[in-house]
C-alpha cells in the first residue's frame, strides 16, 4: 500500500491522508449521535455523511492511481487485511441467506446496512486523521452535544421528552454517551492545561446524561469506563484502587437516586415486570426463539428477518437485544463464527492501531450494549473495526530503508526498529 520510495529523490511517502479526507472523517464521527434525529432529515445524517466521504476516497484513490500509482501513506496496519476479508466474508455471507430468508424486503435493507457499514470501514480506515487527539476531541464534542441535550430535555419534563421527540432509543443514547465518555477519558491523559479542565467538565456531563436516560445497560457500561478511566488516565497504584472503589459507591447510589424519580417505571421494570417487551423483557424474547431454535440454528432466517420470526412466535415484531443472538438468529451458525472471528481479529488488530487505548477502553462499552441490544447494526460497532484497522502515522525518508514498504507487517517492523 505504500509507494518505492526508491523511485524519486522526493519522498513521496506521507503520513497523514489529506485534510479534506480527514475532515470528513471526523464530520462522520461527529454526526453519529445524530444517527436518529429525524427531525431535520428523513435520512440518517451518518448516511449521508458517509455516503460523501466515500465518494470523495474513490475519487482519491482514482486520482492517486491515475498519477501515482498507489496511495501515498498506509492504509492499514499488520493485521488490518484479516479484518477486513473477514468483514466481507461475513457481508457476502449474509447476502446469501436472501435465497431462504422468510422476509424479503427486510432481507435486502438489512444487507444493504451492512455492506454501507462495511465501506464506512475502508473508508474510515483510508480517511481518519492519524493524530489520534483531533479524531477523539470531535468525538468528544458530538458526544457533549448530545449530553447537552439530554439534560436539558430532562430539566423541563422527563427523558422520554427527548427518545420522543427525535425518534431515539434511550438505550442507544445511553450508548453513545457512553462510547464518548470512554473516549474522554482517554482524551485526559493526552491532554494538558485549560483544555484539561474543559475535559473534566464534560466528562461529567456526559456521565449525568447517561445516567439520567434511566438504561441499565448504560449505567453499567459507564461503571466499567470509569473503572478503566481511572487507571488509564492516572499512573499511582493507590489512587487507581481508591478510585475503583470510589467509582463502585457513588455510582450504584447515584444511579439509583437518579432513575428513582425521572426513570422508575424503567429501572423497576425488572421487578415489576411492567411494558416487558420495551424495557425487561429480554429474557422472554431470548427464552422464545431459543427455544423454537430447530426452526433456524443451522442456516438462519435469513438476514433482517429476526423480527418477522419472533413476531410468528410473540406476535410482536421484535428483535433479539443480543448482537451474537440476533447474528445466530439471521443468519445461523457459519454466521455466528464469522461475526465472532472478526470481533476476535478486531481485537486482536487493535494492538497495531494509533486508536488502541481508546478502543480498548471503550470495548467493554461496545461489549454491554451487544449484550442487550442488536448493535451488530451499530455504526459505532463497525467505528471500532474502522479504528482497529487504521495503520500508525510516520515520516520515512528516502535513504531509509532501502526497500519499499509495501504491507502493513514491514511497517510495524519498521517502527518497532525506529522506536
Amino acid at each position: 500500500m505504500v509507494t518505492d520510495l526508491n523511485t524519486s529523490s522526493t519522498p513521496r511517502y506521507y503520513s497523514s491522508p489529506p485534510v479534506p479526507l480527514q475532515v470528513l472523517a471526523c464530520a462522520y464521527a461527529i454526526s453519529l449521535p445524530l444517527d436518529e434525529l429525524t427531525q431535520i432529515t428523513d435520512r440518517s445524517i451518518p448516511a449521508l455523511v458517509g455516503f460523501l466521504l466515500v465518494c470523495c476516497v474513490a475519487f482519491d484513490l482514482l486520482s492517486r492511481h491515475a498519477v501515482f500509482g498507489k496511495p501515498q501513506w498506509q492504509v492499514f496496519n499488520a493485521g488490518g487485511r484479516r479484518v477486513i476479508w473477514i468483514a466481507f466474508a461475513f457481508v457476502t455471507y449474509a447476502a446469501l441467506t436472501l435465497a431462504w430468508s422468510i422476509n424479503s424486503a427486510s432481507s435486502i435493507s438489512r444487507e444493504l446496512t451492512f455492506v454501507s457499514l462495511f465501506a464506512s470501514v475502508i473508508c474510515m480506515a483510508y480517511a481518519v486523521p492519524r493524530r489520534t487527539s483531533i479524531f477523539a476531541f470531535c468525538v468528544f464534542i458530538s458526544t457533549l452535544l448530545l449530553a447537552l441535550l439530554t439534560i436539558a430535555s430532562l430539566l423541563t419534563e422527563t427523558s422520554r421528552i427527548f427518545g420522543d421527540a427525535f425518534n431515539l432509543n434511550l438505550n442507544d443514547l445511553a450508548g453513545e454517551l457512553a462510547f464518548g465518555l470512554a473516549f474522554a477519558l482517554v482524551l485526559l491523559r493526552e491532554t494538558t492545561g485549560p483544555r484539561r479542565m474543559f475535559l473534566v467538565l464534560g466528562s461529567v456531563l456526559i456521565l449525568i446524561a447517561c445516567l439520567v436516560t434511566g438504561s441499565r445497560t448504560g449505567g453499567l457500561a459507564v461503571l466499567v469506563v470509569l473503572a478503566l478511566g481511572l487507571w488509564t488516565v492516572s499512573r499511582n497504584l493507590l489512587i487507581r484502587v481508591g478510585g475503583l472503589l470510589a467509582v463502585v459507591l457513588i455510582g450504584v447510589s447515584t444511579y439509583s437516586t437518579l432513575t428513582s424519580s425521572a426513570s422508575i417505571s424503567r429501572s423497576l421494570a425488572p421487578i415489576s415486570g411492567i411494558d416487558f417487551l420495551n424495557s425487561s423483557g429480554r429474557d422472554l424474547i431470548w427464552e422464545s426463539i431459543l427455544v423454537n431454535r430447530e426452526e433456524w440454528q443451522f442456516q438462519g432466517v435469513g438476514v433482517g428477518a429476526g423480527p418477522t420470526f419472533t413476531e410468528q412466535i410473540l406476535f410482536l415484531p421484535k428483535v433479539a437485544h443480543n448482537a451474537f443472538l440476533g447474528v445466530w438468529l439471521e443468519t445461523g451458525v457459519l454466521g455466528l463464527v464469522l461475526f465472532a472471528s472478526l470481533i476476535v481479529v478486531g481485537l486482536w488488530t487493535a494492538k497495531f492501531s494509533p486508536y488502541r487505548r481508546y478502543l480498548y477502553v471503550s470495548a467493554p462499552v461496545v461489549f454491554t450494549f451487544m449484550l442487550t441490544l442488536s448493535w451488530e447494526y451499530s455504526k459505532i460497532l463497525w467505528l471500532c473495526f474502522a479504528l482497529a484497522i487504521v495503520a500508525p502515522s510516520v515520516n520515512i525518508p528516502t535513504s531509509s530503508p532501502s526497500k519499499a514498504l509495501n504491507s502493513g507487517a514491514e511497517m510495524s517492523k519498521y517502527l518497532e526498529r525506529t522506536r
